[in-house]
């Protein structure tokens, strides 16, 4: 068990190193081109379409990665599951277009852009299709304990994602436009290229008994994800609001260079879950979970000590522009991540299907991260935010580790 998930997540940190790699790469070039305000729109519009594409997919990929994954023998069952998901999402984003066309006119009030406000409404709407897309068939891949494709996948996307927009911001200038036409290429086309090599898993006929059994594991989570987008975005959100678009923009550096530094929490997340579900009853699992779950707090405290003393080389770094503020706040926000994702490390709710307790601790958590937002931003401004987000984060973890110790221990050593 142990030997397995080092190789898969020797893949996945290789893949990841690579795309975040690309990602921090790729920082430098969005600040030179972007001003410092469309940065900031930029990052805000990558977070609204994460809270997007959970609203309109009911986080069918969910339920892809907790059935599927179990299905090793069974593949005709296993393609249904997988078939009823990719259908499901293109058919949400069909109506999803359908709508948007209707109402452009109305919804084009909401994106605060200078010029060409239609278009770059629907480069979002297309933008947050090939995102969904391209996590899907990834997900489809994990499922299928097809490490090598899925890594590949998640590689060349950020490769030709870093590319096409090195070529539209460079080339032809085209500002806040040709970052989102880069994330379309880039993902738009690895993820036709899996659903093509993916065809006999998804090109079936469809069945909605099992479309319905996805949706019933998987839509009680939609709240639940919700909440957890505002756990993790909400500090953006009223920031957006409350503060200047100089704010918004300091924050969304700060923030994107700490997730990049923990490359290591997907990783050992991508590799460890399906391997976790497929292997539940083994008590070598628990062992194996918590094995991995002592290095990564280890690791997390060396990145820590790392941004605490070259914070501010690291922004010097990126951009010579003035994003001194951000040196100060990415060790907390560091700290957050870390915090945050050690729940990955107490799977129980999620093994059990306790459903109802997830989504009442992420929805518990997602209010008491609005409203520290809410109550901290007026008083201490960014640092509000940061308070609030380090708070939920260490409540988050203790809900999670509190409850799913009850379902399926790892702290508590016996037999499951």
């Amino acid at each position: 068990m142990i030997k397995k998930i080092f190789q898969d997540s020797f893949f996945y940190t290789l893949s990841n190193i690579f795309t975040k790699g690309v990602a921090f790469l790729m920082l430098p070039i969005y600040l030179a081109y972007l001003t410092k305000e469309d940065f900031g729109m930029f990052d805000y519009i990558l977070i609204i379409g994460s809270l997007f594409n959970i609203v309109i997919t009911l986080e069918i990929s969910q339920s892809v990665l907790r059935f599927a994954s179990e299905l090793k023998k069974d593949r005709i069952l296993k393609s249904r599951f997988i078939g009823s998901a990719v259908l499901f999402v293109c058919s949400s984003y069909f109506l999803v277009f359908v709508f948007l066309l209707i109402f452009i006119d109305d919804i084009s009030i909401f994106i605060d852009v200078e010029n060409n406000t239609d278009q770059v409404l629907l480069l979002i709407f297309l933008m947050f299709f090939s995102t969904s897309l391209i996590g899907l068939t990834i997900t489809i891949y994990k499922s299928d304990l097809n490490t090598k494709m899925a890594t590949i996948s998640a590689a060349m996307s950020a490769f030709l994602l870093a590319l096409s927009t090195y070529i539209f911001l460079y080339f032809l200038n085209l500002g806040l436009i040709g970052a989102l036409l880069g994330i379309i290429v880039g993902q738009l086309i690895v993820a036709l290229a899996n659903l093509y090599h993916l065809r006999k898993f998804w090109m079936v006929l469809p069945d909605f008994s099992v479309v319905k059994t996805m949706l019933s594991f998987s839509s009680p989570l939609v709240l639940s994800s919700v909440a957890v987008f505002f756990i993790l975005f909400s500090d953006r959100l009223f920031i957006n609001e409350m503060l200047t678009a100089s704010d918004l923009s300091e924050y969304s550096l700060a923030a994107r260079i700490a997730s990049g530094l923990t490359i290591v929490v997907y990783a050992i997340d991508s590799a460890m879950t399906p391997l976790v579900y497929s292997r539940i009853k083994s008590y070598k699992t628990t062992l194996a979970i918590k094995y991995f779950m002592i290095r990564y707090f280890l690791f997390g405290l060396v990145l820590l000590i790392f941004a605490y003393f070259f914070s501010h080389n690291l922004i010097d770094l990126i951009t010579d522009k003035d994003f001194s503020e951000s040196a100060n706040l990415f060790v907390y926000l560091l700290l957050s991540i870390l915090i945050f994702n050690g729940y990955i490390f107490f799977p129980g709710l999620s093994i059990k299907k306790k459903t109802h307790i997830i989504a009442s601790i992420n929805i518990s958590t997602g209010a008491l991260n609005i409203c520290l937002n809410y109550l901290l931003i007026p008083e201490f401004e960014v640092y509000g935010a940061i308070y609030a987000t380090l708070i939920s984060s260490i409540v988050y973890l203790l809900l999670n580790i509190y409850f799913s110790e009850k379902h399926y221990p790892i702290l508590r050593r016996h037999k499951i």
